[in-house]
């Protein structure tokens, strides 16, 4: 028994000490934990097993073969391992589209909110570097008909044929001119727009960092890495939307990771984020609130939140077609359906953001003032 002890302990010893990876060492340890045995196929769930890929502490500055050891807690250690590749993604454009691909595919196919949670700080990081502002609708899938949708189909078929044959030239020659054109406009087509599934946008990424790593031809170089950029904006801003209204594409329901992802599109997109997120989460055909926004209450207490800390210049506008952040904040706090903690601090934000018009010192009690500001000053200016 004790000899057992001894060797356990040995082992955490060699091959504990995460804190000393390097990118290609957390990389390989993560991809023989998640199952990424084919760096070229994604699995299709996150299933870890109780044995991976690891190498000793030492490899950090040693060259050392890393060996399959016993995982006491599999996904943790894949959490720590997503932990250490946010430590690469500011480093370079073609370590950031590995950890990108990666990382999305955890917040698609993890089971474990906590995995998700720390992929989309990743997430955010990368965004941030790359300045993507993830209010711009153009980045987003949206609604086509069906003579648009042939259409795309046909120029990212054309796009694909072309990369396919330019890909597979023997031993990869100088690039005619003709082919330099074609190799650019196939890439540019490619990322004009986002693919319909989430799954092909994180493809995407893959088959432009190829190009970006093995090609030599300057332009075409230059091109890639303009394209790569495009399609990691495209795959997270739509992997952050499918976290957030995980029902458009059957994803994983976890409150948790909403509430996180409410966040993230507010540091991101700074105030004139809440009418965009009341916009995106609103489901117009439903009855209720609880079922227009978000069925879980903290994710509506998120939101209440947020809408009761804008000015009264700001709660006041919202987008095209779009409610209000006052105006949810009143249907809210007004809403019998909804519990009493909730409908209090919605009344709460709603004199705050109110406090400058109707010269409140103190949230006054009851309902009543809110109703009646709401018949003067927002159904009587309807008519």
């Amino acid at each position: 028994m004790r000899r057992f002890q001894v060797l356990a302990i040995g082992a955490v010893v060699v091959f504990g000490s995460a804190a000393c990876s390097t990118y290609s060492t957390a990389i390989d340890e993560f991809d023989s934990i998640a199952g990424w045995d084919d760096p070229q196929t994604e699995p299709a769930t996150a299933d870890y097993p109780d044995v991976a890929l690891q190498y000793p502490w030492f490899a950090w500055f040693v060259p050392s073969r890393p060996v399959d050891a016993p995982v006491e807690n599999p996904s943790g250690f894949a959490r720590e391992r997503i932990t250490l590749l946010a430590d690469y993604v500011s480093s370079d454009l073609t370590s950031m589209a590995q950890v990108a691909r990666r990382l999305l595919w955890v917040t698609e196919a993890d089971p474990s909110a906590l995995n998700r949670l720390q992929a989309l700080s990743v997430i955010e990081s990368i965004l941030e570097i790359l300045d993507v502002d993830p209010l711009d609708e153009t980045l987003y899938l949206r609604d086509v008909d069906s003579q648009e949708q042939a259409r795309k189909e046909k120029v990212f078929l054309a796009a694909d044929e072309t990369l396919r044959r330019l890909f597979g030239r023997a031993e990869r020659p100088a690039i005619t001119d003709a082919d330099r054109i074609a190799f650019c406009d196939a890439l540019k087509a490619y990322t004009s727009e986002p693919l319909p599934r989430l799954r092909w946008q994180r493809d995407l990424i893959r088959t432009i960092w190829s190009t970006y790593v093995t090609e030599t031809d300057q332009e075409v170089v230059e091109v890639a890495a303009m394209s790569l950029r495009r399609a990691m904006r495209f795959a997270a801003c739509n992997g952050l939307r499918a976290a957030l209204v995980p029902e458009e594409i059957q994803a994983k329901n976890q409150p948790s990771v909403r509430v996180e992802v409410l966040s993230i599109y507010r540091r991101l997109g700074g105030i004139p984020a809440v009418s965009f997120l009341l916009n995106m989460l609103r489901r117009p055909q439903a009855d209720s609130l609880m079922h227009r926004y978000d069925q879980d209450e903290q994710v509506r207490m998120s939101l209440v939140r947020m809408c009761g800390q804008l000015k009264f210049e700001h709660a006041d506008v919202g987008p095209s077609g779009g409610q209000r952040p006052i105006e949810f904040l009143y249907n809210t706090a007004t809403d019998e359906s909804e519990g009493d903690g909730l409908r209090r601090i919605a009344l709460e934000g709603l004199a705050r953001c109110l406090s400058s018009k109707l010269g409140f010192k103190t949230v006054p009690e009851g309902d009543e003032w809110a109703r009646t500001w709401w018949k003067r000053d927002v159904v009587e200016r309807r008519r």
